[in-house]
């Protein structure tokens, strides 16, 4: 409830504007909140606003080199790149790293969080050559901590799938791709919702490598599909069509019609009971 979490945190702000004064450092770490709350209900103006101001008064009340500095501008990049301005989130992440060099190598995880943001910068822009190259190093800089914090490398592992599809190389998005099922295995557990994303990804590409297990992937994918909406939701119709028509551009026909049957079956289904 992201609307009601940005209620008690802006009552919080009050509060401590009130009692700390507007550029105590506790006020700036509050904002960050409201501009969290902000992103998650699609709200990226008013993040961006929040974001700046707990940027600003950081810089005056901590000094430009402090770390919670550079996570502030960081945070700004990430922002750009969801709002589709890659080369502003470029910009960005690059004063980080020549600005922030202390920082960035004292806290490896926050130079991993630069660099995936940068990769996802580039892939944006089709740089292909950059996005291997930053996310192979986000990943060298993820992986002393994979045990403890698995989760962290799964942006950097789809990144690297998706890369690898373009490129038409199958043979590494197959690679990436089960990495990228493995280690949400192990955050979530095999059958939990969260891991709908990575299984698709995983289908996607044994459809595009022309494996016999394509469909028994894509089984999967649905399952967990159907768990989480239902079976006769429009986000598994959705995804059923979609597995159809990447079946369709793989010229696997029969798949292809099976797939778009039970879509097709599913909007039926609805229609008849909008008309009853």
């Amino acid at each position: 409830n992201f609307e009601q979490a940005e209620i008690f945190y802006r009552r919080a702000l009050d509060v401590q504007r009130d009692v700390l004064g507007g550029d105590h450092p506790d006020v700036a770490t509050t904002l960050v909140l409201v501009g969290d709350a902000t992103v998650a209900r699609g709200d990226h103006s008013t993040a961006e606003k929040s974001y700046r101001k707990a940027l600003e008064i950081r810089r005056k009340q901590l000094g430009d080199g402090h770390k919670s500095v550079a996570e502030g501008m960081h945070r700004l990049a990430k922002l750009m790149v969801a709002d589709k301005e890659p080369e502003r989130a470029i910009e960005l992440c690059a004063a980080i790293r020549k600005k922030h060099v202390r920082t960035l190598g004292l806290v490896p995880l926050l130079h991993a969080d630069v660099l995936g943001t940068l990769a996802d910068a580039h892939l944006a822009l089709n740089r292909l050559d950059d996005v291997e190259s930053l996310s192979r190093e986000e990943l060298a800089l993820r992986e002393p901590h994979q045990q403890a914090r698995p989760g962290e490398s799964l942006p950097a592992l789809s990144r690297l799938t998706k890369l690898s599809l373009r490129q038409m190389q199958f043979d590494q998005a197959l690679e990436s791709s089960q990495q990228l099922v493995t280690l949400a295995e192990k955050l979530h557990g095999a059958n939990h919702p969260n891991m709908i994303p990575a299984v698709e990804q995983f289908a996607e590409v044994r459809i595009a490598h022309g494996d016999d297990e394509a469909a028994e992937a894509v089984e999967r994918a649905m399952k967990l599909r159907e768990r989480k909406f239902g079976a006769d939701s429009d986000e598994l119709t959705a995804a059923l069509e979609r597995f159809a028509n990447l079946f369709h551009e793989a010229g696997r026909e029969h798949l292809a019609d099976e797939y778009f049957t039970r879509a097709s079956n599913i909007r039926d289904r609805h229609s008849h009971a909008l008309f009853v």
